[in-house]
């Protein structure tokens, strides 16, 4: 069995590790991931993947629950190291940075559209 270990996008400090599923062999290293901690899901930024972990925990890790596709440019993972390494700080930064102006202009566009189209009274 292969782990992950990840740091959450939402800014809480420590590492955790997940499961990886059997079904998944690349390798995610530089990924986003959306993982469990407790009651809700949250994206994780994987920061290494490991064959085997260094001590044998006392609980049972949980599976990460999915990749994220974000974005779907294949040189997108290479383009934030090189970017990481020129500014000297970690591509976690980069990540947390582009994923809130996604969301940002996500929501821009949800809103703009219910403005558009006003519900029926």
């Amino acid at each position: 069995m292969s782990y992950i270990h990840v740091k959450l996008l939402n800014g809480f400090p420590q590492i955790l590790t997940y499961a990886v599923p059997a079904t998944i062999t690349q390798d995610l290293v530089g990924s986003v991931v959306k993982v469990p901690l407790k009651d809700r899901v949250t994206s994780a930024y994987v920061c290494a993947q490991v064959s085997e972990l260094k001590q044998i925990p006392s609980f049972i890790i949980k599976p990460f629950l999915s990749v994220e596709l974000f974005p779907q440019d294949t040189q997108y993972k290479s383009f934030l190291q090189q970017l990481s390494a020129y500014y000297q700080v970690e591509s976690l930064h980069f990540i947390k940075r582009i994923k809130h102006f996604v969301n940002q202009e996500a929501e821009a566009q949800i809103e703009s559209s219910i403005d558009a189209h006003p519900a029926n009274e």
